[in-house]
């Protein structure tokens, strides 16, 4: 297994976009209708990366190659939110963890950050470097004191404990994915121009 990492210059088309996949077992009582909800593994990121329509040749080759790298469930593709690749926050900074951050928290201490700096809900954290790390995304507006100190409420819960001082990217935060296709394939039109080509991701840790 190897780890691709997104093209950076690499177009993106429309109907591409990002979620969350969850893995919950639900049952129900058949006298009464009660539900109940049992967490059945952590929920995992998608993202599907659209390419945009008729693509010329030599643009259409960087798609097609990261198509090939991936090498179907081979390899990961380490990749960001393209609609979003930094905070639309003010916060910026080398950001690190102030504390142990226990597994299941949804709420993580941070220094490092510009003093009174924002992070607005939406915006994108990865804790940790390298596969395993933790891609979280806020989920309530946080403002930084004076001196860079932030609680960050984020969700999903982390899987795992933190430790202080690990590192939290802002710029391009990652998250590693897997294709969930075992083949594809692109189409010519008049003129050579190329369609079709699409990646359909769910993230992995390992």
């Amino acid at each position: 297994m190897a780890i691709i990492n997104l093209p950076a210059g690499l177009r993106m088309g429309a109907g591409g976009g990002m979620g969350q996949q969850r893995f919950d077992l639900l049952s129900q009582s058949d006298s009464t209708g009660t539900q109940q909800t049992r967490l059945m593994g952590p929920p995992r990121w998608t993202l599907q990366l659209v390419q945009p329509p008729a693509l010329q040749l030599a643009e259409a080759g960087a798609w097609a190659a990261l198509l090939l790298q991936l090498r179907g469930r081979v390899n990961v593709l380490a990749a960001w939110d393209v609609a979003r690749p930094v905070p639309l926050g003010t916060a910026r900074g080398r950001m690190t963890t102030s504390g142990t951050t226990a597994a299941g928290a949804t709420a993580v201490s941070i220094v490092g950050a510009t003093a009174s700096g924002t992070l607005l809900a939406g915006d994108w954290l990865q804790i940790g470097t390298g596969l395993g790390s933790h891609y979280a995304m806020v989920t309530a507006p946080a403002t930084a004191d004076g001196a860079g100190a932030v609680t960050v409420s984020f969700e999903p819960p982390v899987r795992a404990s933190i430790v202080g001082g690990t590192a939290l990217a802002w710029d391009k935060p990652l998250a590693y994915y897997r294709l969930q296709a075992d083949a594809s394939a692109w189409t010519y039109g008049p003129g050579l121009v190329v369609s079709g080509m699409a990646l359909d991701l769910l993230e992995v840790w390992a």
